[in-house]
């Protein structure tokens, strides 16, 4: 393989990446297409701080729930009615679907900059 076919083998790894990224990124991120790589990384530290806030949020929470369940399981804790903890599981169930796609934005993000960082070096 000559370095042209390298560079548009790179450059349609790019496009497919910019397709992944959708018509709304997560809160926070401005224009994830662009091709400048300090805007991406800077974009991407964003991304890293709002995936774990989500992420130790939804694992908290899940946590909470567990510990919840099984203390009604075994019938320590009579007077908590788990019908009225529906707001909780929605929380979780939000932070967790929040948390799944910040990191599928966020590996996207990292490629997208691995990619751009290979094809300057071709350059």
């Amino acid at each position: 393989m000559n370095s042209d076919e390298i560079r548009q083998d790179i450059k349609a790894q790019i496009i497919k990446t910019n397709q992944s990224f959708g018509k709304n990124g997560p809160l926070g991120i401005k224009d994830p297409l662009k091709e400048d790589i300090g805007s991406l990384e800077g974009n991407l530290k964003k991304i890293g701080v709002y995936f774990k806030l989500y992420l130790i949020d939804a694992i908290l929470l899940t946590a909470i729930l567990f510990f919840i369940s099984l203390l009604k399981t075994f019938k320590m804790l009579e007077n908590l009615d788990l019908n009225n903890g529906g707001l909780m599981i929605l929380f979780t169930i939000v932070f967790g679907l929040n948390a799944f796609a910040y990191y599928k934005f966020r590996v996207n993000l990292e490629n997208k900059i691995y990619l751009l960082k290979l094809l300057k070096n071709i350059d």
